[in-house]
């Protein structure tokens, strides 16, 4: 394949160096020392999100050890996302300033569960907490994580020095403070902090609420989100890896999480858009978004390196922008899908097995270097499948479908061969036509369940996907398997 770098690609990249200012610090009382991370100058880099509900900006500040991100939604509401690099003491990283009453909501680690009580004066260590304010504004603020970076988009967490909020009343009100403790030299400190105008959450069924919520990844130690993106914990046979490390994920399961919810809370739609904007800078000059470390496996089978192209985790991604269209398009968004496609079409072409009628088994990796012959899961194939009929009626682009068709088609003409002797289905389909590995307890039923709930949308009943999943689902039933879609 011939892997260009596309221009309007190259040119994202180039914006996404943003040269600016921030204020001079500003003295504030306490022993800690100040390091307010404040509000962007107006010399700051700007972009402009446009979005069906209106426009947003995107204000961009580096200076000094500090980043900041400021996403300003079209309904008032704001997400800052920071960066810190320079506390050498004691550090208050953030202020904020509420009027009159209101209740603290955080999630203690150590009992796993929420926490609630009205705003008094004190210090709570928490990953995210939320501040409801009886004048109807709220506040989600996910709270300083710190790391120690490693090479190829990873990072080393240590949450001894994570760090913490403390509330102090002030006349009517109280002042918000968010502290961090010294970072160890070359070490960052990233959080988030949400402001809405009006209430952020449905406290009607506060339980629901706690439950919907206890699922976000700041609550375990599976996930992070940091000012780059979506960081995951790094598997062993990624390169770096180790205790407690992480590397930039491109799936973003979390966004999942807040589309999941979207709909009808705030918070998640605010956090959706504004992480997404993140994820979307990921995009590389190829037209793709890159796993950064190397995955030993892949290297050793097939001489794939780091930066590698995941047709999975890329579909996965695709998943999540079209989601969040569904609920609003913005423009910037279908861009980057535009030229996420225009890649995809050429790797199609480029990396693929052919089938009896004429259907392609696309390969679940690639990197720029030109990797050989690979193999092709089910589950890639029929994510991939779904992503393309999705965009291409988002994008009126009638190539992406028949993509899909051809690489439906595939998995027709390959049925019988992906039911193994034991009555589950193997995992993938190797360059010398072998079919073979174990395949993942219930993730392809779903995949097979949410292509079928799409081919029915459109009068299609397509019966080698439903013997596929009847199949899964015997497998499942005698195996104790409950996790799947229905």
């Amino acid at each position: 394949m011939n892997w260009i770098a596309t221009g309007l690609a190259g040119a994202a990249l180039a914006a996404a160096v943003l040269p600016a200012a921030l204020p001079p610090v500003q003295e504030t009382a306490g022993t800690a020392q100040a390091w307010m991370v404040q509000a962007a100058e107006p010399a700051a880099a700007r972009r402009t999100l446009h979005f069906a509900q209106g426009t947003a900006s995107v204000t961009e500040t580096v200076q000094k050890g500090v980043s900041v991100r400021i996403c300003a939604l079209p309904n008032g509401d704001t997400v800052k996302m920071a960066r810190l690099t320079a506390p050498a003491g004691e550090a208050c990283v953030e202020e904020v300033r509420l009027e009159g009453g209101g209740t603290l909501r955080w999630y203690d680690a150590q009992a796993g569960q929420w926490q609630s009580q009205p705003l008094r004066a004190g210090t709570v260590r928490t990953g995210c907490a939320v501040i409801t304010m009886e004048s109807g504004g709220e506040l989600f603020l996910y709270t300083p994580k710190v790391y120690e970076p490693l090479e190829r988009a990873t990072a080393r967490h240590l949450p001894a020095l994570d760090g913490s909020i403390e509330l102090r009343q002030d006349g009517g009100g109280w002042t918000l403070r968010v502290l961090l403790p010294s970072l160890p030299a070359g070490c960052e400190a990233d959080y988030l902090l949400l402001t809405g105008r009006e209430a952020l959450f449905d406290w009607s069924d506060e339980a629901a609420v706690y439950a919907a919520w206890s699922a976000h990844d700041t609550l375990d130690d599976t996930g992070k989100w940091r000012y780059d993106g979506y960081y995951y914990r790094s598997p062993d046979t990624y390169v770096p890896a180790g205790a407690d490390c992480y590397y930039r994920q491109p799936s973003a399961y979390l966004i999942e999480h807040y589309l999941n919810q979207a709909a009808d809370c705030r918070a998640a739609w605010d956090l959706a858009a504004a992480c997404l904007d993140v994820m979307a800078r990921q995009q590389n000059v190829y037209g793709y978004f890159p796993t950064q470390p190397e995955s030993q496996w892949l290297a050793e089978d097939y001489g794939i390196g780091p930066g590698f192209y995941d047709t999975r985790f890329n579909s996965d991604l695709a998943e999540n922008f079209y989601r969040f269209g569904q609920l609003g398009r913005c423009r910037e968004f279908d861009a980057v899908m535009d030229r996420y496609f225009d890649f995809y079409l050429t790797f199609a072409a480029d990396h693929h097995q052919e089938t009896r009628n004429g259907g392609w088994l696309v390969d679940d990796y690639g990197d720029p270097a030109g990797a050989g012959a690979l193999h092709t899961s089910l589950n890639h194939q029929l994510s991939e499948i779904l992503t393309l009929y999705r965009f291409s009626e988002v994008l009126a682009r009638p190539e992406l479908s028949a993509l899909a068709e051809r690489m439906l088609q595939a998995v027709e003409d390959t049925e019988t061969a992906w039911i193994a002797p034991g009555g589950d289905l193997h995992y993938a389909v190797f360059a010398d036509g072998r079919y073979g590995n174990a395949d993942y307890p219930y993730l392809t039923y779903n995949d097979l369940f949410k292509l079928r709930q799409y081919l029915a949308s459109q009068g299609r009943t397509v019966p080698a996907v439903q013997r596929l999943m009847d199949a899964k689902r015997a497998w499942m039933d005698a195996h104790g398997v409950t996790e799947y879609l229905r």
